[in-house]
């Protein structure tokens, strides 16, 4: 039988049995129909395995938590509830120190434990070790009565009950001057004598001074090696704008230790410092309308905030928080509170407040609790969260102390 098929019905048949044909060959040859594009595999936000950072404080903590993101591990020296500046290093943490990929501190003395243990550690130390503050921009501490407490004044005592010794000695040592010109060998046998008896004398007040600073120095031994300050106000990261400084070296430290994740640190490092330029305005508005420019507080830890927004800090003990102020510089402060009527001392958690409490007693004014953060407690970190909590916390309570609008 033949059948009839019109043209359009053989081509159908045509492309069938080229079909069927290529389906059974064994060419591997691709057909010219073009494979669909795969999207290329997005890389992992964190390495195989993150880097090892170890921060002394919090601040240095978060900073490196948030630049770091994924890719880092941070471990804090000082947990929540220690208080930074007496703490002190375990044989642990010597090793984790010493295992870091990199170790994050503030500097400026702010951490001599970490310092000492740094150079303890020497070649075991194989990670990048990076100081946050710029010591070059530092402020430099004024308050010196403050710092040195009641001993100073002690010190001025002392000296003004002996200038009169001392005037007397040296009118007789012009003396024998005059005499050795007059009179030559006669003069000097004078002039030996009355250095002789200002040797003696000097000698005498010189051991006495000795023993008071031996004195002095066992009583706060233990203090002054826990938390060395110097002269330079080491805490940066309670001003904004220092703090994005901050943060812009441990980036740094951490893109040197891990070059493939720069692009990560980069824009972590941007996201946080657009918040911590917002903090910075938060506090200019917060703060440009008070009846005070000035706040009493524990300690002088907030030279770079009061600077920034133009305050002044009145503290009760000076760069040393556990440093106990003298009566009169006590009542020199409450005699102020008085003057400038000032509502609120502020206190620190991590601190007794017991020098704090003595001044609210005396002049009426409340407390409340402000936050320098090398030491933070668990309470706070439960409620407030993190560095921007306690630094909004710490704006809530200066405006209360200030009286602000």
């Amino acid at each position: 039988m033949r059948l009839n098929l019109t043209k359009p019905y053989m081509l159908l048949i045509a492309a069938a049995m080229a079909l069927a044909i290529t389906a059974c060959s064994d060419d591997p040859t691709p057909t010219a129909t073009p494979a669909p594009t795969v999207p290329a595999a997005t890389p992992t936000e964190a390495p195989a395995e993150p880097l090892s950072v170890v921060a002394s404080i919090y601040p240095m903590q978060y900073f490196a938590e948030r630049v770091g993101g994924d890719r880092v591990v941070v471990t804090p020296l000082v947990p929540p509830g220690a208080e930074g500046h007496t703490f002190e290093l375990t044989a642990r943490d010597l090793l984790t120190i010493a295992d870091a990929d990199v170790i994050a501190m503030n500097g400026v003395e702010l951490e001599p434990w970490l310092e000492r243990a740094l150079e303890s550690l020497g070649n075991d130390v194989s990670g990048i070790v990076v100081e946050a503050a710029d010591a070059e921009a530092a402020l430099e501490f004024e308050d010196h009565e403050a710092e040195a407490g009641g001993h100073e004044e002690d010190e001025g005592e002392d000296h003004d009950e002996d200038e009169p010794g001392e005037g007397e000695d040296h009118d007789e040592g012009d003396e024998a001057e005059q005499e050795e010109d007059d009179h030559g060998d006669e003069a000097d046998e004078d002039e030996g004598e009355d250095h002789g008896g200002v040797d003696e004398d000097q000698d005498k007040e010189h051991e006495g001074e000795d023993a008071d600073a031996a004195e002095e120095e066992d009583d706060h031994a233990g203090e002054e090696g826990d938390h060395g300050h110097g002269e330079l106000d080491p805490h940066f990261w309670l001003d904004p704008l220092r703090a994005i400084t901050q943060a812009e070296r441990i980036a740094d430290a951490l893109i040197e230790a891990d070059p493939a994740g720069a692009d990560v640190y980069r824009a972590n490092l941007a996201t946080l410092s657009s918040e911590l330029r917002a903090l910075h305005a938060e506090f200019e508005a917060g703060l440009s309308s008070c009846v005070h420019r000035e706040f009493v507080t524990s300690h002088s830890a907030y030279g770079y905030l009061a600077l920034a927004y133009d305050l002044e800090q009145v503290s009760v003990s000076g760069l040393s928080p556990g440093f106990d102020p003298s009566p009169q510089r006590l009542a020199g402060i409450a005699d102020r509170i008085k003057d400038l009527g000032i509502e609120a001392v502020l206190v620190e958690p991590v601190l007794s407040g017991s020098n704090e409490q003595v001044l609210a007693d005396e002049t009426g004014a409340g407390i409340y609790q402000i936050h320098p953060m090398d030491g933070i407690t668990l309470d706070e970190l439960a409620e407030h969260g993190d560095y921007f909590g306690l630094m909004r916390d710490n704006l809530n309570s200066l405006r209360a102390a200030m009286d602000c609008s």
